[in-house]
């Protein structure tokens, strides 16, 4: 009886060391990875200053509210895709501030960017062809801050 208690424990303990235990470099990786696509996109939030830019060069009323309206509906389209990012980082237990400092420097040029062109548009004549446009872009984007 002891004998076949002894032959069962170690049969036992032998399957128990057979376990696979989670690849901590596959860990690290994924998490690697998520860093690195949260990164990406919020270099695509960085591409925006060339739609503002844009603005700048605008020459119609209709022309600047139909950009406005695309750097609206793309900044409206982009934050819930960033917060989904966040939160995966966030589940796998990443709590990177570089991610953060690197997105609050990104929002900040963006900001910055559309703060310089809209003093040049508030000064056009033609600026009640696209001053709700304007209102609502400036809204999505300093939302962009917090």
């Amino acid at each position: 009886m002891r004998t076949g208690l002894l032959i069962l424990l170690l049969v036992v303990s032998g399957c128990r060391d057979s376990v696979k235990k989670p690849d901590a470099s596959a860990e690290v990786a994924q998490r690697a990875k998520i860093v690195e696509q949260t990164k990406n996109y919020i270099d695509s939030l960085a591409a925006k200053t060339n739609t503002i830019a844009k603005l700048a060069n605008a020459s119609s009323g209709a022309e600047i509210s139909q950009t406005l309206q695309q750097l609206t509906a793309g900044i409206t389209e982009w934050k819930p895709k960033y917060f989904m990012l966040r939160a995966q980082m966030i589940g796998k237990g990443i709590d990177d501030m570089d991610v953060e400092a690197y997105y609050q420097a990104a929002a900040k040029n963006v900001v910055e960017a559309f703060n310089q062109v809209e003093i040049k548009l508030r000064t056009r004549s033609d600026i009640s062809a696209f001053d709700k446009d304007l209102e609502r872009a400036h809204d999505k984007i300093y939302f962009l801050a917090f």
